[in-house]
């Protein structure tokens, strides 16, 4: 497996030895792989979608993992450039600053999603009378958007860039609300606190579990008002610290789930 270099998907689990790291593989002082997201789902959701993940990985690698949910793509950013984090999973977006930022980053993975290696920016509206109106981009003038964050590439980047293209400044004919998460942003949209709610695939369907789970009620009707282009899953960043065995096997253990 040549990290980065598109090799073939590994098959199968491997044996134990191929994804076991002993601790000197571990960067100087760390005793436990240091495992990070962003909030992306909601902080609680996102912990219990991963917590999963961490504990699989931690079986395999045979150290110990932590989980460290930050507070934004930023923070995120800053801590695996840094190398206060071992692996991070990051927006494409994301990943490209980091990489620049720090060019000993490696790029393990990317996620794949309901078969698909590749996702694109949905921008949603209510399904009512009042939403009639809006029919394409431009008639979100004078809208309140819900975005996810600034470093979001599906949340917020993919839409400024097709609010740009239509004609439309981000920064004075819309209102581009923060959300801090996608499932908030749609959560916005339903509640009737925005217009038009920006996320990626698959989002909103996550959303809607959410909401049956958690209050019995499914979410308003929505109408899909705006779909972008596609750009790559998630980035699983290894940081510079770890070693080309470390991250072989790192990388392993995660195409081993």
């Amino acid at each position: 497996l040549e990290i980065g270099q598109g090799a073939p998907y590994p098959t199968g689990t491997p044996p134990a030895e191929a994804t076991r790291l002993s601790p000197e593989m571990l960067p100087d002082g760390r005793t436990a792989l240091r495992f990070g997201l962003a909030p992306f789902l909601g902080f609680e959701a996102t912990r219990a979608a991963y917590a999963p993940a961490a504990t699989w990985i931690q079986a395999r690698l045979g150290v110990p993992v932590t989980l460290d949910i930050l507070n934004d793509y930023s923070e995120l950013s800053d801590a695996i450039v840094a190398g206060r984090l071992d692996v991070a999973v990051m927006p494409p977006a994301a990943w490209v600053e980091a990489k620049r930022r720090n060019p000993k980053l490696a790029l393990g993975a990317t996620l794949i999603q309901d078969g698909r290696t590749a996702y694109s920016a949905l921008l949603w509206v209510r399904s009512d009378a009042a939403s009639e109106p809006l029919q394409d981009l431009k008639s979100l003038r004078g809208a309140r958007i819900a975005c996810v964050e600034p470093n979001s590439t599906s949340g917020y980047l993919m839409l400024v860039h097709a609010l740009l293209k239509a004609g439309l400044d981000p920064a004075k004919d819309v209102t581009l609300i923060m959300a801090g998460s996608h499932v908030e942003a749609i959560r916005m949209l339903a509640r009737g606190e925005v217009e038009a709610a920006a996320t990626a695939t698959s989002m909103r369907a996550i959303a809607e579990e959410a909401s049956i789970a958690e209050t019995g009620q499914r979410l308003p009707p929505m109408r899909l008002l705006y779909k972008t282009g596609t750009v790559p899953y998630d980035a699983l960043s290894l940081s510079g610290e770890l070693s080309p065995e470390a991250r072989r096997r790192i990388v392993l253990a995660f195409a081993s789930m």
